[in-house]
């Protein structure tokens, strides 16, 4: 499961900031569409906490990104569930 993150244009982009009510499973970023979400190199990676933060090595220009979820957090009544409040690039 994924997001695409469309900027009005392109833009060097350091990191990813996610607002989140979940915590565990897994997300990776990638400087793609959402065709082609698992094209490319994986840019930063995190299991979700309240605030998850996908920082760059360095700075990458670009107008799409993909969040690319590879697992679901588990909610307390164990059923698998994201809920993404907030997304901050910058």
């Amino acid at each position: 499961m994924g997001y695409e993150i469309t900027l009005e244009q392109s833009a060097p982009v350091s990191r990813i900031v996610l607002d989140t009510n979940n915590t565990g499973g897994h997300v990776e970023v990638r400087a793609t569409d959402a065709e082609h979400p698992t094209d490319g190199t994986v840019l930063a990676e995190a299991s979700f906490s309240a605030e998850t933060t996908l920082k760059f090595d360095e700075p990458v220009k670009a107008k799409r990104f993909v969040l690319w979820i590879t697992e679901l957090p588990t909610t307390e009544d164990g059923k698998n569930r994201v809920e993404l409040n907030e997304i901050q690039i910058s």
